[in-house]
């Protein structure tokens, strides 16, 4: 079963898997400011993933901006689309709610709640544990549902142009019935929808940079683990440098490290973030800067943006030098084996015909 609703902007996913329930969100932010001109000279001519940015719509300026993927109570994350001011209202005045009730009976407090606010210029995810079992609340002008199985909701931006969430599903149901771990899927998630969002502009407007995950589960709340994101071109595979971005969660903060565009960090508003970045700095700064990757725990992401390409390699695994030549440790060279290229440059398959499929997603998972 695939849910799905729509709203300006923001481009969220939900679902439930594996006993845990995942928050998937991008990071556009809308700026209803002017940018002065000489401002703008100064400001980076495009964001962490290659994108122009920033991009001036009728509505204002966009730019990679935004964490937003929140954790609101214990066991308890949040995501939304739609209209920021409405969004923190809800999210903050829920916080105080939650936080009243002690998370006790959560469906039916969330029913309520919503029910009372009635939310109209904004939708909301919420994923949390109650009793034990993962749920998945999706609240918006049109419908209120609590999802609690094995399904999946997507809520986002840009309307009708969410025409690739079949593949995407195709592809995650691959992965379920596979019985990958929670983390693996979270990571083809948001790197499934980053490739889609990457690809000729696929969205005209409000949705772009880095997309990012999040995981709750009984054991508590789980950020998407260490990733090395590769973007290449496969019409310039050998000519052009592959731009490299080595992304770190850590207390709520995302980290994005690369040489193309500059180390830059992105958290929620300060009112609801679990850090300041003053501490985050003292704390993470020079680990990150000097750890760069986890080759043991982490994923490499290679996402082929011109066709729809994912290859996903798992590092620790028996195939991760099946794959890569030398380990990472220098985000400037990468070296692919033969075996690893091939599956870079293929077109995606259609399921059906067996002929290469412009439109549709290749996954990979090494």
């Amino acid at each position: 079963m695939l849910y799905c609703t729509f709203e300006l902007m923001t481009l969220i996913a939900g679902y439930i898997y594996g006993g845990t329930v995942n928050l998937v969100a991008d990071s556009a932010q809308l700026s209803l400011s002017e940018i002065s001109p000489r401002l703008r000279q100064n400001l980076p001519q495009t964001n962490t993933l290659g994108e122009r940015s920033p991009v001036e719509t009728d509505e204002g300026w966009i730019e990679e901006g935004a964490q937003k993927l929140y954790v609101i109570a214990n066991q308890v994350i949040l995501t939304f689309a739609g209209d920021v001011r409405e969004g923190y209202n809800v999210l903050e005045d829920l916080s105080i709610r939650l936080a009243s009730t002690g998370c006790v009976g959560l469906s039916e407090v969330l029913e309520s709640f919503f029910h009372e606010c009635k939310p109209m210029k904004a939708e909301f995810l919420i994923g949390f544990i109650e009793q034990g079992h993962p749920r998945l609340y999706c609240c918006s002008k049109k419908q209120i549902k609590l999802l609690s199985e094995n399904l999946h909701g997507v809520s986002g931006g840009a309307g009708s142009q969410l025409w690739f969430i079949p593949p995407i599903f195709s592809r995650l149901l691959e992965l379920w019935n596979a019985k990958a771990s929670p983390d693996t899927v979270l990571v083809v998630m948001t790197s499934l929808l980053q490739t889609c969002t990457l690809n000729d502009r696929t969205f005209e407007r409000g949705v772009g940079g880095f997309f990012n995950g999040v995981q709750v589960s009984p054991d508590g709340v789980k950020w998407c683990p260490d990733t090395e994101i590769v973007l290449y071109s496969s019409k310039h595979f050998e000519k052009i440098p592959r731009i490299i971005i080595d992304k770190f969660n850590r207390d709520g903060v995302t980290a994005l490290i690369t040489s193309a565009a500059g180390n830059r960090l992105f958290s929620p508003s300060t009112r609801l973030s679990q850090i300041s970045i003053e501490t985050f700095l003292n704390k993470w700064g020079k680990a990150l800067l000097t750890k760069r990757f986890d080759e043991e725990r982490g994923y490499f992401s290679f996402i082929c943006h011109d066709r729809r390409i994912v290859n996903i390699v798992v590092a620790g695994t028996t195939q991760f030098d099946q794959c890569l030549e030398i380990k990472i440790s220098d985000p400037s060279s990468v070296e692919y084996t033969p075996h690893f290229i091939d599956h870079l440059l293929r077109f995606p398959i259609h399921p059906v015909t067996g002929q290469e499929d412009r439109f549709g997603i290749m996954l990979n998972l090494f």
